[in-house]
């Protein structure tokens, strides 16, 4: 009896250092409370510093795409396609096919943003091309930098997954297409070199899939 009667009227008895939780038997101390909303303040902060962090990347992300024009990669989807299907004598292992496109995506982002990158002093004074250095400055050259890089590592880890030859090749598919970037300044016969870069597609499906080098992918 004296115990329910201490129940009901314990929250007009207790002193006012100590609130009172939803259940009438648990006493919780203000600082208690303090630390627990401290807590939740810190994680809504860092909530939102994360979201915020989130955003500037997607949208350094959206304009280095842009930078590179990342849709006129589909044009190229087509002879490396093609090229597969006939390595495979008919339909390619699907883990084999989106590897190609993997890598073909990655090295055609890489050198497009090394172009741009060593590019930049000859861009600006270009009405058609000046646009690039002004998004290149909006994005930053460090996070164009950083893309570059990552599309290399991507290149070379789709190329290790297809086959040893493919792996082997790689460092001479990424010479030859950053190596077209500076042919343009001592030679008019650049965009040969540019035709030899986008051949290399077809090629590198054809490797990826048989695993050796044959003439039939140059034919």
């Amino acid at each position: 009896m004296l115990l329910s009667l201490w129940q009901v009227y314990l929250p007009y008895t207790v002193p006012t250092p100590f609130l009172i939780n939803t259940r009438p038997d648990t006493i919780i101390s203000p600082i208690i409370l303090n630390n627990q909303r401290k807590v939740l303040a810190t994680r809504r902060i860092n909530s939102r510093k994360t979201m915020m962090i989130l955003s500037t990347l997607l949208r350094r992300l959206i304009s280095i795409l842009d930078l590179i024009k990342f849709s006129h990669t589909l044009f190229s989807f087509p002879f490396a396609v093609m090229s597969a299907f006939l390595a495979a004598d008919g339909i390619p292992g699907l883990k084999q096919l989106l590897l190609i496109l993997a890598a073909l995506v990655t090295a055609r982002s890489a050198a497009m943003s090394f172009n741009r990158l060593v590019d930049t002093a000859y861009d600006i004074h270009n009405p058609r091309t000046a646009y690039r250095v002004v998004l290149q400055r909006n994005i930053g050259r460090s996070s164009v930098w950083v893309f570059t890089i990552l599309c290399v590592i991507f290149f070379f880890t789709c190329a290790w997954m297809l086959n040893q030859l493919a792996f082997f090749m790689a460092p001479l598919a990424i010479l030859i297409i950053f190596g077209y970037s500076y042919t343009k300044r001592f030679t008019h016969f650049s965009h040969f070199v540019l035709g030899l870069a986008l051949g290399l597609s077809p090629v590198g499906a054809w490797v990826g899939i048989q695993g050796t080098l044959t003439a039939v992918p140059f034919c």
